[in-house]
């Protein structure tokens, strides 16, 4: 490989891990500006309460950036991702469940998001 090129392709892929973290996505929609709440570029009501749901392998990571930014406005929230994928999270109740082959546990998860909606 000619000089330069590895450090070259070590920076790409972290430019390319680092525009992939879910937690980062999230805190790039979700943001504040001042006192107030921006969702996707759209303020939110001052009063405004969250209700979060996450689902995927990155959904306790998704939610932990949803925390980061408002969790003083997390109403309820929800996140279900597969074993061993899981994080702590303050706000959000976070479920840990089978994949790909659906078990009781992802059931029951559904049946607690239906709950919440």
């Amino acid at each position: 490989m000619k000089s330069g090129a590895r450090e070259r392709l070590t920076a790409i892929h972290r430019a390319a891990l680092a525009a992939a973290d879910a937690e980062m996505a999230v805190r790039r929609a979700l943001h504040r500006d001042g006192a107030r709440l921006v969702i996707a570029g759209r303020a939110v009501a001052p009063n405004a309460r969250l209700v979060v749901v996450a689902a995927g392998k990155a959904a306790a990571a998704m939610a932990a950036g949803v925390e980061a930014v408002a969790a003083d406005r997390i109403a309820a929230g929800l996140a279900v991702t597969k074993d061993g994928h899981g994080r702590a999270l303050a706000r959000v109740a976070l479920r840990e469940s089978s994949h790909p082959v659906p078990d009781a546990r992802c059931e029951a998860a559904a049946r607690e998001v239906l709950a919440m909606a």
